[in-house]
């Protein structure tokens, strides 16, 4: 039995055997888990050189409980491989259309199609399954040809996020707007306010919205400065933990927050993907420089965050009322 180091045995120990591809079935799932495991693949590659994982992931109990639109969404754009180069991962996920609804929870790795390696349990693929968290999950090692061959079985029942029919087969629940009145009051403060300008009150030449400003670097990349007290509330989840956020706008990102100190908010799949965002909200052109009378002319300089949950956040950065 498994109760310790879950994410390193089940989610990347295989890799050591040469295996290629990882084929999950969880009852639930989140987009943020899979942008996190996406983002450490990733990560880890650049330390230590293994080939490219296909990842695959069928959601079981889709069936019944459906998928709310904002997973879907950040599924389907996982799946596209939005704002990712070659260089990442690739991902597909699935949905269970029929009965009866699938809540096991089952890890299978294959080396060139052939199963080598298969973990079962209660851990679903959620951060709070595989991060330090108050949940203590149990997994057990299991027959890899039995696991896969189950595996196989219930994929015949699933259809793709991006199928043109998908909405037709699972039920989307509408999540926005959020239910504010349902916010996570265990926070100090369910609403936080974060300056997109420097401390001296300017715009960053080459940092915040502009970081990307650089010879070299993609000019859309962006963060979203975070202060020290701020940092220091627990406010936004830490350690490489990833959260979305759904937007005045009907949007949704997934951020994480990061540098020393904890001092940025960034889009961990791409940092360009959150100065798209706001260049766009700006009505600046694709990669030009965010200048205060950009935001001046908009009609403000700060966006505000208000915790729901513990993987979920609503962001504001509406236009004020004149």
């Amino acid at each position: 039995m498994l109760t310790k180091n879950l994410a390193e045995t089940v989610l990347f120990s295989p890799i050591s055997l040469g295996a290629d591809a990882i084929n999950i079935l969880s009852g639930t799932a989140t987009p943020t888990m899979a942008s996190w495991y996406l983002t450490s693949l990733h990560e880890r590659r650049t330390k230590s050189s293994f080939a490219p994982i296909q990842v695959n992931l069928i959601v079981g109990m889709a069936s019944t409980d459906g998928i709310s639109s904002s997973a879907h969404s950040e599924f389907q754009d996982l799946q596209r491989h939005d704002g990712m180069d070659d260089s990442w991962d690739r991902f597909s996920c699935s949905y269970v259309y029929d009965l009866p609804a699938v809540h096991s929870n089952l890890y299978v790795w294959t080396r060139k199609g052939e199963p080598v390696a298969a973990y079962a349990g209660s851990a679903d693929f959620r951060q709070s399954s595989f991060m330090p968290s108050r949940i203590e999950d149990l997994m057990s090692q299991v027959d890899p040809v039995e696991s896969m061959a189950y595996y196989q079985g219930i994929e015949k029942r699933s259809m793709f996020c991006t199928h043109a029919e998908i909405e037709s087969n699972v039920r989307i629940t509408n999540d926005f707007p959020p239910d504010l009145g349902q916010c996570d009051s265990s926070s100090d403060s369910e609403t936080v306010v974060l300056s997109l300008l420097t401390r001296g009150g300017n715009i960053g030449l080459k940092s915040g919205l502009n970081w990307g400003q650089r010879e070299g670097r993609n000019h859309n990349e962006a963060y979203i400065p975070v202060p020290k007290k701020v940092a220091l509330t627990g406010f936004f989840p830490t350690g490489g933990q990833q959260f979305t956020v759904q937007t005045d706008d009907h949007k949704s990102l997934i951020l994480r927050i990061e540098q020393a100190n904890d001092k940025a908010l960034t889009t961990p799949l791409g940092n360009s993907l959150l100065g798209e965002y706001f260049r766009r909200r700006l009505g600046v052109g694709n990669g030009e420089f965010v200048s205060i009378e950009n935001l001046q002319e908009y009609g403000r300089d700060d966006v505000a965050f208000t915790k729901i949950d513990e993987e979920q956040y609503y962001m504001d950065f509406s236009m004020p009322v004149k």
